[in-house]
Formats: structure tokens, sequence, C-alpha cells
């Protein structure tokens, strides 16, 4: 498992602290909610397992192809 810490704007702090309180998740911390934030948001941007060549390096995904509603 990897650590990340970075800081936020104040005005992105607030925004994670109003989608904790929509949301109903009052028993997390505001860090463990920012966590569940990125944990689904890059899901939804990479939902494929990340796979690796002999080497260890990242095998790059299929490239999608567009969604024809979106482009006409």
């Amino acid at each position: 498992m990897a650590k990340f810490e970075f800081d936020l704007s104040y005005e992105d702090t607030q925004r994670v602290f109003a989608l904790k309180k929509e949301a109903g998740m009052n028993d997390m911390t505001g860090n463990e909610y920012a966590k569940y934030l990125l944990e689904k948001t890059l899901y939804k941007l990479h939902p494929e397992q990340v796979k690796l060549d002999e080497d260890g390096a990242i095998i790059p995904r299929k490239q999608r192809q567009p969604n024809k509603n979106l482009t006409s």
C-alpha cells in the first residue's frame, strides 16, 4: 500500500466536507472520506486491473472507442 500526502485548497476542503455531509458519512473522518472519494474516482477513470509486463512496467490500456452518442 502506498501513502499519499498532499494539501487541498480551502475551497476543495470545503467541498470534501460538504460532500461528506450530503452523503451522510458522519462515521468517517475528513481524511477517510477524501480517501473514499479518491478511490471511487480512480475506479471510475480506470476500472480495469493494471497489468504489468515481465519487467514490471505498466502495460497501456487499449484505447477506448468514442461513444457515438457523445460525438454526434
